[in-house]
């Protein structure tokens, strides 16, 4: 099947994969390749065509799950069941559910129904795992088709190696069309072309790669492009998955307030849709840039390609972004001493950490071993702690979508308050008059 270049992305002929298959034969399809390629972005196109709105018209089994947040060691089927419920039923379930509970649950809601699902950035080298996962998925009804996208070819292969696409880098062509549309916009610049070749063959056809030294060099002059072109990390390995050299690279480059907003970012997981004033108000109450100039900052990020799936409103006005997987690696790689998430268990801090978000329920306590927390995120339904007598440094403070009835009066004791987030809180009653002198 050929695959066309539009817009720097790939995207397949109106013939598509899935529908080719019998209406009635459930089908699991396979994208495999490294990272940067757009397999993602492939399986969005795919998903969003009109061929497959109109075979899955139920749009509440039109059904897309991020599995990247999952230890690719520690493959949850589990966890996979509870995200594809929450999406059907719209309720978010209980995270101290028992596994036997998750599969009934799922049982009930997907038996017999037909389904289209994504399951993007998928690691697991265990065939025995991904069976279990299988033998649910397939409760559905027999039309029923899935889409997996993976960097690991292992995991392509344990799945169903009979229907494996795998994507390669862009032709020589558009890998220049790509490049020079990212340096230079729409001027044509015959001066730096040959350099620009040779950036080109070390990015070995990636497109991410491609794009991301480009808006590197944006506007920059000749000697920016010969020490780019010259770089070691602009080097990556032939059919290797060694494109974080270059993501890092574009990283170094940025300025050292800029630096600071993007790893911030890195307290979100992944495929989190970030909300753009949400971002900006947490980077101005980090201190990390002034309202003046912090709208700025965002579209400078943007244009830099650290930001992607950009939604916008019916103006044309930036609503929410996403972080590609591995740029979100390079955030939480450059900030790994700094932000802690924390999926189960007591959270024990370090003396470097100053980022906490809490993204499990049913935590019991908090052993809280730094006074320096700067930022305290928690979306989930809130327990019982010491929290304000040990976090008396925090600027962010988000408890939305907690669990509580009421804020404790000592809440006046965070003096550095900037942010403060108790939305979708649906028991909470009351507010404490002393949150006045907090805010």
């Amino acid at each position: 099947m050929p695959i066309e270049l539009l817009g720097g992305i790939r995207t397949r002929r109106k013939s598509l994969v899935l529908l080719s298959f019998n209406v009635e034969d459930f089908c699991i399809l396979s994208t495999a390749g490294v990272g940067g390629l757009g397999k993602t972005a492939l399986a969005q196109l795919v998903f969003n065509d009109e061929k497959i709105k109109k075979e899955f018209p139920d749009s509440t089994y039109r059904l897309w799950v991020c599995v990247s947040n999952e230890d690719k060691e520690q493959f949850d089927e589990t966890a996979i069941l509870c995200k594809i419920l929450e999406l059907v039923t719209k309720v978010k379930p209980d995270n101290n559910s028992t596994k036997e509970f998750v599969q009934k649950e799922f049982q009930e809601k997907m038996r017999g129904k037909k389904y289209v699902l994504v399951l993007d950035d998928v690691w697991n080298e265990d065939r025995e795992k991904w069976s279990r996962l299988e033998d649910f998925l397939r409760m559905g009804d027999g039309g029923s088709k899935i889409i997996v996208t993976t960097r690991s070819e292992q995991t392509a292969k344990i799945i169903d190696n009979k229907h494996v696409y795998r994507l390669d880098g862009l032709s020589q062509e558009y890998s220049h069309h790509l490049f020079e549309m990212s340096a230079f916009g729409e001027e044509k610049n015959n001066e730096y072309r040959e350099i620009g070749e040779k950036i080109v063959r070390k990015c070995h056809r990636n497109p991410l790669a491609i794009k991301v030294i480009g808006s590197l060099l944006y506007g920059q002059d000749l000697s920016k492009r010969e020490l780019i072109e010259k770089s070691e990390l602009a080097d990556i390995s032939e059919g290797s998955d060694k494109i974080l050299p270059i993501l890092k690279l574009s990283y170094y480059n940025l300025a050292p307030l800029l630096k600071s907003c993007f790893s911030y970012c890195a307290l979100f997981p992944k495929d989190f849709q970030m909300d753009n004033k949400m971002l900006i108000s947490l980077w101005i109450a980090q201190g990390y840039v002034v309202e003046d100039v912090a709208e700025q900052y965002f579209l400078i990020l943007m244009r830099r390609c650290f930001f992607q799936d950009v939604q916008e409103d019916r103006y044309g006005n930036i609503v929410s972004v996403k972080i590609h997987d591995l740029m979100h690696d390079v955030a939480q790689e450059v900030s790994k001493e700094e932000i802690s998430d924390v999926s189960s268990g007591e959270i024990n801090l370090g003396e470097k950490d100053r980022h906490v978000n809490i993204i499990s329920d049913g935590i019991a306590n908090l052993s809280l071993c730094s006074r320096r927390i700067r930022s305290y995120i928690s979306r989930n339904k809130m327990t019982t702690c010491s929290l304000w007598e040990y976090l008396t440094t925090l600027r962010v403070l988000d408890l939305s979508y907690s669990d509580f009835t009421s804020l404790p009066q000592m809440i006046d004791r965070l003096l550095l308050l900037r942010y403060l987030n108790l939305g979708h809180n649906r028991s909470l009653v009351i507010l404490p008059d002393s949150i006045t002198k907090t805010i």
